[in-house]
Parts: structure tokens; C-alpha cells; sequence
């Protein structure tokens, strides 16, 4: 996808008390990484490798298709002279399309901030600035997931069902399924198989009525990074081919099972001819 122009609103804002909101920059990263690894890593007990952490590396590191460098929103205490980062937000670029009507959507990720500076109003600062940067560029709507009826304190309410997955328990699954047909078989998705899988999720897209546009730019960073990074860095999706007798006849796609004890199937998709 393209990414938006960028803001020209760059200027911090003094919320007082020596704290200011302002555009992140590559300069923020490591001080990004810590207050992201701090807050996520409490809360799934994996301090120094969090999959919010590798999201943070990745996007300020230049590579992410959906986010830049320059889309965090900060606020930064002046007065430490350490982890002066301390309150977060993010803001991915997407395009949705309602039917056939395209829209652009922001979406806030990886909102966090410091224990100790909580109940001080920095997340509400940090959404109306977003709110105001996501306009700037140009989104007609804000979309958000995450924690149950909170976000409704920053005008969010409920519109779309999420999370329609299927997980599966690695431990519950049998060493050998014997009344499987073999003759299909997995295999990681590689660049040569994004045609392939961009037609048959376009052909799943068009069926719904919101849906979300996703270009080769995306598929082509799920299965490249996929790849290069070790398993407990990786937080894209596995995209696996599904075949038979040497002919591709849909996609899988999954969280990675070498960090969890289960495996979350995101999407499957088979061609159309092959469903009877």
C-alpha cells in the first residue's frame, strides 16, 4: 500500500509537569523498545521478546507496509534522563472498502504507558493528537481492537465482529491422523505464490460487505519476513500453500506455532472449484 503524506502538525505539545506530546522519530527507538518491552512483557510474562516489541523494532527500523518510522505519537517526560519515553501510541494506515466503496482507515496500536504515570490523562492527550494526525492524513474513520469497553472513553464504540479464528491446541493434536487424505499437503508460501494468493483473497474479500484491501506490498512482507526472522521474533502470520498432486488449491494462514502452545488459524481459503 501507499502510505500518506506526512503530517505537517509535528510540533510537541506542553502537557506540563515537564511532559510533552510530540511525533516519534528513528531516534526514539530504543526508548520506544523499553517502555513497549516493559509494559507488554508484564503483562505476557515474556520481558525481551514481546511480539508488541518486534512490531516496534520492525516499524522503526523503515520496513513495516502499514506503518512509518514517524507514526508513533509520544509523551516524553524531560525531566528523566532515563526511559524518558513514557506514554505511546501508534497509528497503522489501512484501506477498507464498504461493498464497493473504498475509505481509509487509521488504527491505533501498541498504546501503552509507564505504571507510575497512569490515571494522569496521557492516553486521553495521546488520542486527541492521533485523532487529529489521522485526520491530517486524511482517514475518514479511526478503527481500534484491544481491551473490552475501554476505549469507549475516547469515543470508540462497538461495530464489527472480530476475532472470527479457530484455535487449535498443539498438545491436543494427534501425532498421526490415518483417515486424513494424503494426498494434501502444506508448504510454506513464497513470493512466487502472491498472484495466487492475492486472486483468491480478492475472490473472499468481495463476498463481505466491510472488508480490508491488502496489496502485494503486505503479502510480500508477511512471507519475506517470515523467513529471515527466528521463530520467537516473528510475529507475522504463516502463510502456507495448500497443494495436491503438485497444484495449489488455496492458502492457510496462521499465528506462529513456535511461540504459543496453540495455533490461532487466521484464514483459509481454497479455490472456488475445489470446495464440491
Amino acid at each position: 500500500m501507499t502510505l500518506p503524506e506526512k503530517t505537517k502538525h509535528t510540533h510537541p505539545h506542553d502537557l506540563g509537569n515537564n511532559l510533552i506530546v510530540r511525533p516519534s522519530s528513528q531516534a526514539d527507538t530504543e526508548a520506544l523498545l523499553q517502555l513497549v518491552d516493559s509494559v507488554f512483557g508484564a503483562m505476557m510474562e515474556e520481558a525481551g521478546g514481546t511480539h508488541m516489541t518486534h512490531l516496534v523494532r520492525r516499524v522503526m527500523s523503515g520496513t513495516h507496509p502499514s506503518m512509518r518510522p514517524d507514526d508513533f505519537i509520544l509523551v516524553e517526560d524531560t525531566n528523566r534522563t532515563e526511559r524518558q519515553i513514557v506514554g505511546c501510541t501508534g497509528l497503522l494506515h489501512h484501506t477498507w472498502h464498504y461493498e464497493t466503496i473504498p475509505f481509509s482507515v487509521g488504527r491505533p496500536e501498541v498504546i501503552a504507558t509507564y505504571p507510575e504515570y497512569r490515571h494522569q490523562g496521557l492516553i486521553r492527550a495521546l488520542f486527541v493528537t492521533m485523532h487529529a494526525r489521522s485526520k491530517s492524513r486524511g482517514h475518514q474513520v479511526q478503527a481500534i481492537t484491544g481491551i473490552p469497553y475501554f476505549y469507549r472513553l475516547f469515543d470508540y464504540e462497538y461495530a464489527l465482529e472480530l476475532w472470527n479464528t479457530c484455535t487449535i491446541d498443539i498438545e491436543r493434536l494427534p501425532s498421526v491422523m490415518h483417515h486424513l487424505p494424503t494426498e494434501y499437503s502444506l508448504r510454506d508460501a513464497t513470493s512466487e505464490d502472491i498472484p495466487v494468493i492475492q486472486k483468491l483473497y480478492e475472490e473472499q474479500r468481495c463476498r463481505g460487505m466491510i472488508s480490508q484491501i491488502i496489496d502485494k506490498s503486505w503479502w510480500r512482507h508477511q512471507i519475506q519476513t517470515w523467513q529471515t526472522e527466528k521463530p520467537e521474533q516473528n510475529i507475522n502470520s504463516h502463510v502456507q500453500m495448500i497443494g495436491c498432486a503438485d497444484e495449489v488449491k488455496g492458502y492457510l494462514i496462521t499465528s506462529s506455532p513456535q511461540v504459543k502452545r496453540y495455533i490461532q488459524v487466521w484464514d483459509l481459503q481454497l479455490e472456488v472449484r475445489f470446495l464440491s
